[in-house]
């Protein structure tokens, strides 16, 4: 059964995030967001208190051929860290650096990497329970001196111990969606309205996927706008959210699907925004959602300098 409401977006507490830059490194926890600026500086903004800072420039070989970060969240020692990966254009090798907010040497520190990766931009990576998960092309092991990009696979970086670790990949897409639901990883292999979803068991020490849930989007309009849709990500009852990944200065609306697949129940939500002042001198938008967004009191005054 499918439902159409209209609300919102502040109401909804529903954080929209867009950048006229389609390649840049975004993500989001616990209230705080995270992106790579135009200069390469790693920035963090509070949306609650309206605060923004730059980290502190990463000193490194330029110019730079690829630049990528995680942003994690360690609950024990209630610590967030930025990793940086950077890699210079004439020695190819990678340099893994990490920065602590609210760290009193408000420095870069070097940690032990994980080989030859290449992540490519805009991939989904998502922090749950202490470890930030991402998707890479692994290029390098041990003496193999070629990079060879043609592995996907899933990784795992530990925010409290900063080590890396290889996790089981249930599914080689390439479009593999990362999500937090409910507490536990998901990968959702989406593909024009229709989805595939593997959940992994967190009661044991080995890495083991649930049973694959497989759900289609039956809404006319969401299937319609077939691959110019994606998942933005998982709400905290369950529900899939799927939006437009970009949003063009001739819509008049900005809409997102919320799907609950123990229910088979898609309702269709229309978000009031202020979408249209961002779009008049811009051909187009691209769009990022976040479903889960709470407050976050946190000041970031005196995060970085």
């Amino acid at each position: 059964m499918d439902q159409e409401i209209s609300i919102s977006a502040e109401q909804d507490s529903y954080a929209l995030f867009h950048a006229l830059n389609c390649n840049i490194v975004f993500q989001y926890i616990r209230g705080l967001i995270f992106c790579l600026s135009r200069s390469d500086q790693f920035a963090i903004y509070n949306p609650t208190t309206r605060q923004s800072v730059l980290l502190p420039e990463i000193k490194w070989e330029k110019p730079v051929s690829f630049v990528d970060g995680l942003f994690g969240y360690d609950p024990v020692e209630n610590q967030y860290k930025v990793l940086c990966i950077i890699r210079g254009i004439q020695t190819l090798e990678d340099s893994y650096q990490v920065f602590t907010l609210e760290d009193p040497k408000k420095q870069w520190r070097n940690i032990q990497g994980f080989g030859q990766y290449f992540s490519p931009t805009m991939t989904t990576r998502v922090c749950i329970n202490g470890k930030v998960y991402f998707r890479a092309s692994v290029g390098r092991y041990g003496n193999i001196p070629k990079p060879n990009y043609s592995r996907n696979v899933l990784l795992s970086f530990d925010v409290r111990s900063e080590r890396f670790e290889h996790v089981q990949i249930p599914n080689q897409s390439r479009d593999l969606t990362l999500v937090n639901y409910q507490g536990r990883l998901g990968c959702i292999d989406y593909n024009d309205g229709s989805a595939k979803m593997w959940i992994m068991n967190n009661q044991t020490e080995k890495q083991e996927w649930s049973t694959k849930n497989i759900f289609s989007m039956s809404h006319p309009q969401l299937k319609s706008l077939g691959s110019c849709t994606c998942i933005a990500g998982v709400t905290l009852n369950g529900e899939v959210v799927i939006m437009p990944k970009k949003l063009d200065n001739n819509a008049q609306t900005l809409y997102a699907f919320y799907y609950d697949p123990k229910q088979n129940k898609t309702r269709k939500v229309e978000l009031e925004s202020t979408m249209e002042k961002d779009l008049e001198n811009q051909e187009e938008v691209h769009i990022i959602g976040v479903p889960d967004h709470v407050d976050n009191i946190m000041s970031l005054l005196d995060s970085s300098h």
